[in-house]
This record gives structure tokens, C-alpha cells and sequence, in this order.
């Protein structure tokens, strides 16, 4: 996966997926990712921090905060 960017200390990394087609309509808050925790969604090429009541919609696209370890065990998919 495409990290872009990882904290000094090796331990977060910042990814990039796209939202997936079957939580669309969800709030953004309340997917259960195992991987990591949404911080931002692109929207129409504009990204913002989700709130409460975000909803996903078809093409946002979300970054995700995950341990970089789990990069490694092909996690954050």
C-alpha cells in the first residue's frame, strides 16, 4: 500500500483508499476498521476532518492512521 506519510518514530503511517463501495452511506465514524482510524476524506478534490455526522459518498476517498506494522502484514486494505 501506498504510504504517505509515517511519523518520526516509525510507529503511524498515513494511507490513502478509496471508500469502500459496500459502507457508502455509513457515517464515516462509525466504520469498523481494523486497520486504522479515518482522520481526513477527500471530497471532490477537497479534504476535510470527518465529523459526527459525515456520510460516506461514491468516490470519497479516506486517510487512514494505522500502525506501521500493520503495513507490513498487508493490513490497511
Amino acid at each position: 500500500p501506498a504510504v504517505e506519510w509515517t511519523d518520526p518514530s516509525g510507529q503511524v503511517s498515513l494511507v490513502e483508499r478509496e471508500a469502500p463501495v459496500e459502507s457508502i452511506g455509513e457515517r464515516v465514524l462509525s466504520l469498523d476498521l481494523d486497520a486504522g482510524r479515518v482522520v481526513a476524506v477527500r471530497r471532490l478534490g477537497a479534504a476535510s476532518i470527518p465529523g459526527p455526522d459525515t456520510v460516506l459518498q461514491e468516490g470519497d476517498v479516506l486517510y487512514l492512521a494505522v500502525p506501521t506494522g500493520s503495513l507490513e502484514q498487508g493490513g490497511a486494505s
